[in-house]
C-alpha cells in the first residue's frame, strides 16, 4: 500500500508459500502466487523483494539473479560475509541490482550526514547510537530478527551500523559483549558494541530488546557534537540538537519521510537509470562487521577486522514473504 504513490516501481505480484497473505494481496489488487518458478519465470516481474528469513535468502538470491531478475531484502544484510560475497558474485555475474533494507540513509539523518561530510563537526572523534524497542518482544520464533546468529545487534542496531560505516568509513576492531537475556527471543539479549574505526575515531553501538522505544545517534567532533533522536518507529517527528564549539546551539523538529518508499525508489532509479544505488557499496563491510561482531561476543574479546590506519579521513516488482 505505501508503494502505491511511487512513479518508479510498481508492485504486480505477490508470494507467500503458506497462502497466508493471499486477502491481503486480493485487498491490495496483486496477483497472489504460491509458485516460486511461476513468479521468477514471468518475463513482465523484473525485481524481486524478498522480506524472507536469512535462512532461504541465499538460494532464492541465486535463483532470482540466474533468471535476471534485480533483487531486493528487505532484511538488510545476509547472515554472514561468505554469504554476502556469494550474493555478490552472484548478481554481478548476472548484471542485476542488489538492493537493501537500510532505511536510515533516507531518513531526517540525511541531515546529520550533511553536517558530517561537510566538516561542519570538524574531526570526528567519537560516536554513539543505539536501537532499542520492546516491540520485538512480540516476534515469531521463525522471525530472521530472532534468529539467535544474529545477535541481539542485528536484531535492531543493523541500520544504525550500516549508517556509521557510511558515514565514518571502515570499522577496524570491534568487541562485543551480550547481557540478558532481556527478551524470551532467542537473541533477545542486552547487546553493547565497542568500535574503532580505521580513522581513528571511537564508538560504541547498543540494543536493548526489551525497553521502550530509543532510537537515536549522537556525533562528536573537534568543532561541535549533533544528536539525531527519532521520536517514532515509524511516522513521527525527529529532533535534531546542534553545539558548536563556539557556543551556538539549536534544536530543530524534522518532519517524518517515508525512508521505505525512498529507498525503494532509488533502487528503481538504479535499475532503469543505471545511476549507482546508494546502500550496496556498504553492504559487504557490514556483513563482515557483524561476523566480527558475533566472534567477539562469543570469545569476550576484541576483534580485528582491518588493521588501523589512525590519521585518514577518513521497475514492476514481486514481494515474496
Amino acid at each position: 500500500g505505501r508503494m502505491r504513490g511511487s512513479k518508479k516501481l510498481e508492485i504486480v505480484a505477490a508470494l507467500d508459500a503458506s497462502g497466508a497473505n493471499a486477502a491481503f494481496a486480493a485487498e491490495h489488487g496483486l496477483r497472489f502466487t504460491m509458485d516460486w518458478d511461476e513468479l521468477i519465470g514471468d518475463r513482465a516481474v523484473e525485481a524481486i523483494i524478498l522480506c524472507t528469513p536469512h535462512f532461504p535468502q541465499t538460494r532464492q538470491v541465486f535463483a532470482a539473479a540466474a533468471a535476471g531478475k534485480h533483487i531486493f531484502c528487505d532484511s538488510p544484510m545476509a547472515a554472514s560475509r561468505a554469504d554476502s560475497e556469494r550474493w555478490a558474485a552472484a548478481c554481478g555475474s548476472a548484471g542485476v541490482i542488489l538492493g537493501f533494507g537500510h532505511e536510515r540513509r533516507f531518513e531526517p539523518a540525511a541531515e546529520l550526514r550533511r553536517m558530517v561530510k561537510e566538516g561542519v563537526l570538524g574531526t570526528i572523534l567519537h560516536v554513539e547510537a543505539q536501537f532499542s524497542r520492546d516491540e520485538s518482544t512480540g516476534d515469531p520464533e521463525e522471525s530472521w530478527r530472532a534468529l539467535r546468529a544474529a545477535s541481539g545487534l542485528t536484531a535492531l542496531g543493523e541500520d544504525l551500523a550500516e549508517l556509521c560505516l557510511d558515514l565514518f568509513g571502515p570499522i577496524a576492531e570491534v568487541h562485543a559483549q551480550e547481557a540478558g537475556p532481556a527478551s524470551n527471543l532467542p537473541n533477545g539479549h542486552v547487546a553493547s558494541v565497542r568500535m574503532r574505526f580505521a580513522s581513528g575515531a571511537t564508538g560504541s553501538l547498543n540494543s536493548i530488546p526489551a525497553t521502550p522505544l530509543y532510537i537515536g545517534m549522537t556525533v562528536f567532533g573537534s568543532e561541535g557534537w549533533l544528536e539525531i533522536r527519532n521520536q517514532g518507529h515509524r511516522p513521527g517527528l525527529t529532533t535534531l540538537t546542534y553545539q558548536s564549539r563556539k557556543g551556538y546551539a539549536d534544536t530543530v523538529e524534522l518532519e517524518w519521510e517515508d525512508a521505505v518508499c525512498a529507498n525503494l525508489d532509488a533502487f528503481a532509479d538504479a535499475i532503469e537509470k543505471g545511476s549507482g544505488y546508494p546502500v550496496a557499496h556498504g553492504t559487504f563491510a557490514d556483513a563482515a562487521m557483524f561476523d566480527a561482531i558475533r566472534q567477539s561476543a562469543a570469545r569476550n574479546m576484541p576483534v580485528h577486522i582491518i588493521k588501523s590506519s589512525s590519521g585518514t579521513r577518513r521497475r514492476p516488482v514481486a514481494a515474496i514473504a
